[in-house]
């Protein structure tokens, strides 16, 4: 049956729609997975309306999509932003810790994040749990309102069917979705949102009615990109100037009559001047006013030249540019009748003011624009996302997949539009929109062979292309072509969509147990430390996550601000020299030291600041052999599924331990980390090196009673009962004097272990509580209430019991 244009116009409504459908079903899956997975392996922490994150001691609970470090920052940074009662937030120290560092990310994202949470929060919801859920839809969101106003604009600019297959692209397209998943705050998805607008917009002015006003709208739009990430902002507006370049030429070759072909579109007259200047001088006058906005005034340091983030530097470049498209587009198109003194030195001087930002970033030695952030090297935060240096680096590592065709394929609409164009098949009017949308398009490309991160931006920007060629057909048969053609190009997308969607939400990926086994550690370490030892020293992937869950700071992240941390890092993995060490631990407040085994940064820290590996901190650590100021802990991690023999290798700062003690607690270590070999080591040396130091004795019964060996048990009791008997402990460590007690009863010893039981309790604070082991004091709460003997305090046994993970307090719980 045949349709009327009316009917086929209302046939092509309806896919917007079905698109919009298919995003809300993919978001809601995807939201549906993050959920599941937060609730693995650990419960809310307490509620703390005080903190800034809403729970006790700044811990949070959701696990972000595929451990995308970037999202940690702008949650924590949101949270701190509206804890502190600023819109600003001008300084963080939960990297470069004790010390601050600035906080060189714009406001315009976290601004974003904290409109939603007080959008979306419950009456009785701490702003920081608010925030914390917020990530969850914050791009999706954007990518809604991105869907609702791109299809809007393009059906009233170029038709129902450019809508239909705009709305199709943005929807269904891998790289364009990635820009925006759930539970990946990033502010990616705010810069490609603008990105579009500056695109679509001057690629509709540039075509029809309204010129002066897209023009302007497309600046404005393009200089609150600048503001979002210049990095993704000025190779679109640079790629707008080589579209408008080539659309001029468009325009020369368009004013020569050709042979008049069959069907031929008529051939206009030679257009008038194009408003260049008012598309460069509103977005300059923009980019600087949110300039101030940002950093007004305490930070207007122009000399600075912080090139990273929006300057004032760009918007005199961006009206170098106006001026130098203005004047050159009018050459190319009219030849020498456009030539004047006048043009020539606004040429002139447009190159000059062009030519600062470059010269400045040279001078300075600066990236600039140029420069990436953490997640440069990532796709997408979708699970199982690629990863690569570069283009090349991502195709050594994943090999052409489903995602490789997603992004490909519809690069074939870009080549089949400038073949059109070429061959004059289109109209005027639509071939200079699609050369000035294809323009950023080509550049972003050559980004995302660099960054693979920005095939996301790309994305977006392709599925303006594919909008806007769609509007230029005219004919049934081709727009069926068309059709034909993009469902093609979408097949790899969906293959690489919807099997995220409808998995089986417990199959985890190997960032989902990474971040389930951070957020335990975290969780750990949050329970660990104290106000003089605060901060943990952790490989800088890791670092931003123990922040994120834990709420302990660390020393060395991938951000950009935080040189000094990094440096600091370095220096105490790369020391050779224990008191080095030492003395840097301690000026930085250490607490923990940590070498997880899925992450083997710790080893690079060394490498960048040592020449002999083998001498440094980290090498001495690996060998087992830690400086007396620092004591190995063990933490057993979740069983977390496929995460099998994965550990987190953990060294606590203490003051400086004798050798037998340091010893003792290193054979203690040993027996709780199932490690026997090492364990009857330590028992050798601690016999033939200390034998009458009590916590060795106390040391060496613990490794026997692990072992089953009865002998090498009665021995140890049988050398250690006269100290107890003489009352010579007096000078043992708490944490020493608590394995005394648990094994004297063990030795049935019931008077001594009471003994040592009352001494323990007549000294006990929460500090000391901290010292001991979880097994070791899940055994001493068992012997005090069988001994009847109860804490002095009924907030130091909440104390001990929260010390003890989930596992030994149920077991607690189940013999009261």
């Amino acid at each position: 049956m045949n349709l009327s244009p009316r009917q086929r116009s209302l046939a092509w409504l309806a896919v917007p729609v079905l698109a919009a459908l298919f995003l809300l079903w993919f978001d809601a899956r995807a939201i549906d997975r993050i959920e599941h997975i937060s609730g693995q392996y650990a419960t809310h922490p307490p509620a703390d309306p005080e903190s800034p994150t809403g729970y006790a001691r700044g811990q949070r609970y959701l696990i972000l999509a595929d451990h995308n470090t970037e999202s940690f920052q702008w949650v924590a940074q949101t949270q701190q932003m509206v804890a502190d009662d600023t819109w600003r937030l001008r300084e963080i120290d939960y990297d470069n810790a004790p010390r601050q560092r600035p906080v060189l990310s714009p406001s315009l994202y976290r601004w974003w994040l904290a409109t939603l949470a007080k959008l979306n929060r419950d009456d009785d919801q701490p702003m920081g749990m608010a925030i914390e859920q917020s990530a969850l839809i914050a791009d999706p969101v954007l990518h809604f309102l991105l869907l609702g106003s791109v299809t809007l604009f393009i059906i009233s600019r170029y038709g129902a069917f450019a809508g239909a297959m705009g709305a199709l692209a943005l929807t269904m397209m891998y790289p364009a979705v990635s820009a925006f998943y759930p539970g990946s705050p990033n502010d990616r998805g705010l810069a490609a949102l603008f990105a579009a607008w500056s695109v679509l917009g001057l690629a509709a002015g540039i075509s029809g009615v309204g010129g002066r006003w897209l023009f302007a709208l497309s600046g404005m739009a393009a200089a609150l990109g600048l503001w979002a990430d210049p990095n993704r902002a000025v190779p679109v507006i640079g790629g707008i100037a080589i579209g408008g370049v080539v659309a001029a030429w468009l325009a020369k070759r368009d004013r020569v009559v050709p042979r008049q072909k069959k069907n031929a579109p008529p051939v206009p007259a030679a257009t008038a001047a194009l408003p260049w200047r008012i598309w460069a001088v509103s977005g300059a006058l923009l980019s600087v006013g949110v300039y101030f906005v940002e950093n007004a005034p305490d930070r207007l340091d122009l000399k600075a030249l912080a090139l990273d983030n929006n300057h004032p530097l760009y918007a005199v470049a961006w009206i170098g540019l106006g001026l130098t498209l203005a004047r050159l587009s009018r050459w190319i198109e009219l030849g020498r009748e456009a030539r004047s003194p006048t043009a020539i030195v606004e040429f002139a001087v447009g190159l000059i003011l062009l030519a600062a930002l470059p010269v400045a970033m040279i001078l300075t030695k600066q990236q600039g624009f140029l420069s990436g952030d953490a997640m440069s090297a990532q796709l997408s935060p979708l699970p199982g996302s690629e990863r690569g240096a570069g283009f090349g680096g991502w195709l050594v590592n994943e090999g052409i997949r489903f995602s490789f065709w997603a992004v490909v394929l519809p690069l074939g609409f870009v080549i089949g539009a400038a073949w059109l164009v070429l061959q004059r098949a289109l109209s005027a009017p639509h071939a200079r929109s699609l050369v000035v949308a294809i323009g950023p398009l080509v550049v972003g490309l050559g980004f995302a062979f660099d960054q693979i991160a920005w095939w996301s931006t790309t994305g977006v920007l392709c599925a303006v292309v594919i909008a806007i060629f769609a509007g230029a057909l005219t004919t049934e048969r081709a727009q069926r072509i068309f059709v034909i053609a993009l469902a093609v190009a979408l097949l790899p997308s969906l293959a690489r969509l919807l099997p995220v969607a409808t998995s089986d939400h417990d199959q985890l990926t190997n960032a989902d147990e990474r971040s389930l086994a951070e957020r335990d550690l975290g969780y750990w370490l949050a329970t660990r430390i104290d106000e003089y030892r605060s901060v943990v020293l952790a490989p800088p992937e890791s670092t931003p996550a123990l922040h994120y869950y834990g709420g302990v700071r660390g020393l060395g992240s991938p951000y950009r601000g935080n040189d000094e941390g990094f440096g600091a890092a370095v220096r105490i993995a790369s020391a050779t020299s224990p008191d080095e060490a030492e003395a840097l631990a301690t000026q930085r407040e250490l607490s923990h030291i940590i070498l997880p085994t899925w992450d083997r940064f710790m080893d690079d820290y060394a490498r960048l600041g040592a020449v002999q590996v083998d001498h440094t901190l980290v090498a001495l650590l690996h060998n087992w052999l830690p400086p007396r100021w620092l004591r190995a802990v063990h933490h057993e991690l979740p069983e977390i599924a496929g995460f099998d023999g994965q550990e987190a290798v953990i060294f606590e700062v203490v003051d400086v331990q004798d050798n037998a003690t340091a010893l003792s607690r290193l054979g203690e270590y040993f027996v709780e980390s199932n490690q026997m070999d090492f364990a009857s080591a330590i028992a050798r040396t601690l016999e033939q090196s200390f034998p009458s130091d009590l916590g060795g004795l106390v040391a060496r019964a613990q490794i026997a009673v692990a072992q089953s060996d009865r002998g090498s048990f009665e021995r140890a009791i049988q050398s250690l009962l006269p100290y107890v008997e003489d009352e010579r402990d007096g000078d043992l460590i708490w944490d020493r004097r608590v394995n005394l007690a648990n094994i004297l009863m063990l030795a049935q010893e019931s008077d001594f272990a009471l003994d040592q039981v009352q001494y323990c309790m007549d000294e006990v604070d929460e500090y000391l509580l901290r010292t001991v082991t979880p097994p070791s004091l899940y055994r001493f709460i068992l012997l005090c209430r069988a001994l009847d003997e109860p804490f002095p305090e009924d907030y130091l046994e909440e104390e001990a019991l929260r010390l003890l993970p989930a596992s030994l307090r149920d077991q607690l719980n189940a013999h009261p």
